[in-house]
């Protein structure tokens, strides 16, 4: 008995050691580069990520994304003078993760503005209106941006499936558990694990070959869509921005899922989470409405940037991310639009 209980003593005592080792090493290296820390965004000051790409055809073998010492995709603050300055938000089709530096879509619209605008992308992978609320108060404030442009809707439509502990996250109901360097790396690998069953992670996908699903209904009103809880955090982000002499400017979110044929292909029959392309497509327009609604009633622009891209797997690799040639789609639709 006395031999069961030492065993289960060393075994409690073993685990308590290699459990803080891990926190301790978590704390100095962590490769799975979390966003949140201690309930807070944590962004990734001056960091360059050289990748190597094996899984996206579309894309260059070698990509070089570059961020700045702010966490941001951009020119150095040091390098504002005089200009006026316009911070991008929004999740992973901002961010362009797996475009090289100067590809991503913020980046192009600096090109075209050239030495009228200081421009900086702090686009993060996997961030909706939720995280944009908080970086907007938390990092973006303070750098008196005259401009910001927030590029909104996919992730969420995804937030709609948030679990427990992140809508309390969300509410700002904060656990002590977040100090921990190992529970928020478990709960990073598990919404990365739930993008990657949304669809929002990075893929090649075939169009053409893609499973089937009944459109049946898909066009009929959705009441479990969170469409006034998202067009209260619009209003939030408006306010904070005016309350700041921010200027906010809204884009609706594109998706190759909003056209039901691509390259000729009738693809609204493909099957997207247990339903069909059309289903989803529904959804996301709901939002996109929803955004612009919500901009209209409080003066604000707002670009439909989501029927500014055409049906082509040259400006899509996926559901959602753009091509460097969507990208300079996306640039062209908002310096075409935009009203500064």
């Amino acid at each position: 008995m006395r031999s069961k209980s030492k065993n289960v003593l060393s075994l409690t005592i073993g685990s308590v050691i290699a459990l803080f080792v891990l926190e301790v090493f978590l704390h100095l290296y962590n490769p799975f580069n979390n966003r949140l820390l201690a309930g807070k965004i944590n962004l990734p000051a001056n960091v360059k990520y050289s990748i190597q790409n094996t899984e996206i055809k579309s894309l260059p073998n070698y990509i070089v994304h570059t961020k700045n010492e702010l966490g941001f995709r951009g020119e150095s603050p040091k390098k504002i003078g005089t200009r006026k300055k316009i911070i991008c938000i929004g999740g992973s089709t901002t961010e362009c993760f797996y475009l090289a530096d100067g590809q991503d879509w913020p980046a192009i619209l600096a090109q075209q503005w050239k030495n009228k605008y200081w421009v900086n992308n702090a686009g993060l992978d996997g961030h909706s209106t939720f995280g944009h609320i908080e970086l907007l108060k938390n990092h973006v404030v303070k750098l008196k941006p005259q401009i910001v442009i927030f590029l909104v809707g996919c992730n969420d439509v995804a937030a709609m499936q948030l679990n427990n502990y992140e809508n309390e996250m969300l509410n700002n109901n904060k656990r002590l558990l977040e100090n921990s360097a190992i529970f928020t790396t478990i709960q990073s690998l598990k919404r990365a694990a739930k993008a990657k069953n949304f669809g929002l992670h990075h893929q090649s996908v075939d169009f053409t070959n893609f499973e089937k699903a009944d459109t049946t209904a898909c066009n009929m009103q959705d009441l479990s869509l969170p469409l006034a809880s998202y067009a209260q955090r619009i209003a939030q982000l408006i306010k904070i921005c005016k309350e700041n002499r921010i200027e906010p400017i809204f884009c609706t979110q594109p998706s190759i899922l909003l056209h039901t044929s691509i390259n000729s292909i009738f693809v609204g029959n493909r099957k997207y989470l247990n339903k069909s392309a059309m289903h989803y497509a529904h959804q996301l327009t709901s939002f996109n409405t929803q955004t612009q609604n919500i901009c209209a009633a409080n003066g604000v622009q707002c670009i439909d940037v989501a029927t500014c891209l055409p049906a082509s797997t040259n400006l899509f690799y996926d559901f959602f991310h753009f091509t460097p040639q969507g990208a300079q789609a996306v640039a062209n639709c908002i310096y075409k639009n935009i009203k500064i």
